[in-house]
């Protein structure tokens, strides 16, 4: 029968019942027990082992990933735990030592150093930190902090023992052991605030940078004292200086006399390195000595200037040498002289002893042995026991006998010329006075002047400085009266004399200024160093044409700031205040304290110059030989002796202070 043949109705049925009879069969099956085990197939039973051991397995891969991700959370923990402590350690000791972050280009050491200068002079309460111990012996607690806080994270080098039974070579190079070290200087030694400590700062800070510490906020530590801000000599390498190192103190000289400008010539140890250096407080300049007096060797400045005068260069004994005029180095005459002027004509007036000296014959004939030579000039009449030398450029000059009334004493430092004054002593009515004569300006002189009744007793001073000084400034002259009580008389821009005032046994420095009228102020000072201590006493005289009062004080510091002899200790007036200058101690450098004398006292320190600093590092010892302090109206100069050169620094009135500004 065909595919598409029709089937007979009851084939068709038959074949529908056998197929509903079949799903019934299969119905039946599906709701009969399952086999048992023995009646599986070994495949089936392979399988589902397989499928748990995959399942223990991931379970186990779950269980340990959650184990050691733990266990790395835990480290990573610890670790940035250490590492917070080892940072806040470093931290702490940093800020302890050297205050804020240190700048790019500066030296930890150098910034240490500063501090130190300033803490030296500070009470120990005043620096206490907070385990009760001064700075910086307070920052070894925070070292030792910092030595543990690297060995307890396992981050300091182990110390191999050699068979010698020693450390390795290599032990105590990382940042712990050095850091244990420091804290062992800072808490053992005493005097930490002075002592040299710089290369022990210089290695933590390179082992920190090596070992990349890291700097947080540390703010329970109290920062160190300020660090102080004086001038070294590398800060003097963009300045010009005085001279260089052939030049010393001991051949640097000044006019003895002061005015409104400062003058001092420096003598190399060639005559080409001499130098003429002319200060106003505003501009300072140093020009070369002339030629012409390159071999007199050194040069003195001994005579005053009147306004647009040059200086005279003196050679020999008071210019028994020679006498040469400053802007062109002409020979003027050698003469012994006691004072003179030079003018803004360039016409000198000199006044000296009458007696002959020749260039290489410094004794005067009043001072010979034989005392018959000696009454013959004591019986000289007035008029030839002195002589003015007037001299003009391009001719001789003219020397001619002095006719001073009689009276008048005979000796060095009894007559002298300042600026446009002939002053000299002269004995009337069985007492002493001082008489003035006014230098007009074609060099004639006017009437004396009976200027009034001193004490006045000559005192021999050395070669330089004279019986006679004087000071000038705006309002006028001052003269003091070299003796065992000095006295002083003023002479105003009016030309009137006020009688001599007495001030005292006052050897001090002299200075003037103008405050309300003419005003001279004398200043001394002592020194005395006990085993702990030491004590400067300061005595001021200041002066007017009314009178004199006195003031004294007494300043007290640790020894350790002691200058190392009166040498090297200098005071002066300057506009109504004390200046102190001393070298303190071995590594106090270049101090000064300026105040009114009653507070002097209570006044802290102002570190001027750094004497260990060179080339960026603490040199460790000091680069100062000497210095010499001159006080002018308004401002004073020091100038420093130092292996470097001759350098100058300038302090005003208000303390501030800097090189000056040099041109050459």
């Amino acid at each position: 029968m065909s595919e598409h043949e029709e089937r007979p109705e009851g084939e068709a049925d038959a074949d529908a019942a056998d197929a509903l009879a079949r799903s019934r069969r299969e119905s039946v099956k599906l709701d009969a027990p399952p086999p048992s085990s023995g009646e599986l197939a070994p495949s089936v039973i392979v399988h589902g082992r397989k499928r748990r051991m995959r399942m223990i397995v991931i379970f186990g891969v779950l269980l340990v990933a959650g184990v050691v991700g733990a266990l790395v959370i835990a480290d990573r923990r610890a670790t940035a735990k250490a590492d917070a402590r080892i940072n806040l350690a470093w931290s702490s000791l940093s800020r302890c030592l050297v205050g804020e972050a240190i700048k790019p280009g500066e030296r930890p050491s150098v910034r240490f150093r500063r501090i130190q200068l300033t803490a030296m002079a500070m009470p120990v309460d005043k620096r206490r930190g907070t385990d009760g111990e001064p700075w910086p012996a307070t920052c070894a607690q925070h070292a030792y902090e910092l030595d543990r806080a690297l060995r307890d994270a396992l981050r300091a080098e182990k110390q191999t023992v050699t068979q010698g039974g020693g450390p390795t070579p290599t032990a105590g190079r990382d940042l712990a052991s050095t850091a244990e070290a420091l804290a062992k200087t800072l808490h053992q030694t005493p005097k930490t605030d002075s002592i040299d400590l710089s290369a022990d700062i210089e290695r933590l800070f390179e082992r920190a940078s090596a070992e990349k510490m890291v700097t947080v906020p540390a703010p329970n530590v109290p920062l160190p004292p300020p660090p102080a801000s004086p001038f070294d000599v590398d800060a003097y390498a963009a300045v010009k200086s005085l001279g260089n190192t052939n030049v010393s103190l001991d051949r640097l000289f000044s006019e003895p006399h002061g005015d409104r400008v400062l003058r001092l010539v420096a003598t190399g140890e060639s005559g080409a390195g001499t130098r003429l250096c002319v200060l106003d407080g505003l501009t300072a300049r140093c020009t070369p000595t002339p030629e012409k007096v390159h071999a007199m060797g050194d040069l003195h400045l001994l005579t005053t200037v009147a306004e647009g005068g040059a200086p005279l260069f003196y050679t020999g004994k008071r210019g028994a040498g020679g006498i040469f005029r400053g802007d062109d180095g002409e020979r003027i005459d050698a003469m012994l002289t006691f004072g003179g002027v030079s003018r803004k004509d360039r016409s000198v007036l000199l006044v000296g002893p009458n007696v002959t000296v020749a260039d290489d014959d410094y004794e005067v004939e009043h001072k010979k042995e034989n005392k018959k030579e000696k009454k013959k000039e004591e019986e000289k009449s007035p008029d030839s026991r002195f002589k003015l030398l007037v001299g003009r450029p391009g001719v001789a000059p003219v020397v001619t006998p002095l006719p001073l009334p009689e009276g008048a004493e005979v000796g060095p430092h009894v007559a002298t010329i300042l600026w446009d004054q002939l002053l000299w002593k002269a004995r009337k009515e069985q007492k002493t006075h001082l008489f003035a004569q006014k230098i007009a300006e074609d060099g004639s002189l006017g009437s004396a002047t009976d200027v009034g009744l001193t004490e006045w007793q000559t005192i021999e001073r050395g070669e330089i400085v004279p019986a006679i000084e004087g000071c000038r400034t705006g309002a006028g002259i001052v003269i003091r009266l070299g003796s065992s009580a000095h006295h002083l008389a003023f002479l105003g821009n009016d030309g009137t004399w006020k009688p001599p005032v007495r001030a005292g046994g006052m050897n001090g420095a002299m200075t003037c200024r103008t405050s309300g009228g003419l005003e001279a102020t004398m200043t001394s000072m002592s020194s005395r160093e006990k085993a702990t201590t030491w004590r400067v006493g300061i005595d001021q005289n200041r002066c007017t044409p009314q009178g004199c009062h006195t003031d004294h004080a007494s300043i007290e510091m640790s020894s350790d700031l002691a200058a190392p002899d009166n040498g090297q200790l200098a005071a002066i007036d300057l506009d109504g205040r004390v200046l102190l200058v001393w070298t303190a101690g071995v590594r106090g450098g270049l101090r000064m304290r300026l105040a009114p004398i009653r507070d002097l006292a209570q006044y802290p320190d102002v570190v001027l110059f750094d004497d260990q600093l060179v080339s960026g590092k603490n040199a460790g010892q000091t680069v100062l030989r000497d210095f010499v302090l001159f006080g002018q109206e308004g401002w004073a100069l020091l100038v420093l002796d130092t292996t470097s050169g001759v350098l100058m620094l300038k302090i005003d009135k208000g303390g501030s202070f800097a090189p000056p500004a040099v041109s050459f």
